[in-house]
């Protein structure tokens, strides 16, 4: 079915929203915007918008301010990329996912706080393989006795 909607260029906009926002239900809500009537600029093309950090839990019942839900009316209605918030797809670009419409295929996360360099990373690689070198021959010695 969602292969058939995507060929048909009948989804506007996908918009993943976080968990707990419905009474007694812990899955994260989405809403699937459709229109038969696309304006010409938007045809071919779906907007993914990832407002999972836009959910405010609060002892285990979420909800979205104001502020939030202006948001992600903001990144409909202005239909653009925003880097790890939104991205705006092509039919061929989902398609090459069999038609798969979730957003974590689309709006990739902000990772820059957990990127290491090459040099670092293979440094950090050596100290740990002296560490493990070291533990392995204590481990050695004290089975030998």
């Amino acid at each position: 079915m969602r292969r058939k909607m995507v060929e048909a260029d009948t989804v506007e906009a996908v918009i993943g929203l976080g968990p707990n926002l419905f009474y007694n239900s812990p899955m994260e809500a989405m809403i699937l915007v459709g229109n038969t009537n696309k304006p010409a600029e938007r045809k071919g093309k779906v907007l993914f918008v990832n407002g999972k950090d836009d959910v405010i839990d609060n002892k285990g019942q979420a909800y979205l301010t104001q502020t939030h839900v202006d948001k992600l009316y903001q990144a409909y209605k202005d239909f653009v990329d925003i880097p790890h918030y939104a991205k705006v797809a092509t039919t061929e670009e989902i398609m090459a996912f069999d038609g798969n419409m979730n957003i974590n295929f689309y709006v990739k996360r902000d990772n820059s706080d957990d990127e290491v360099s090459f040099v670092d990373a293979l440094q950090n690689w050596e100290e740990s393989s002296k560490a493990l070198n070291l533990s392995m021959q204590k481990l050695f010695e004290e089975l030998s006795y």
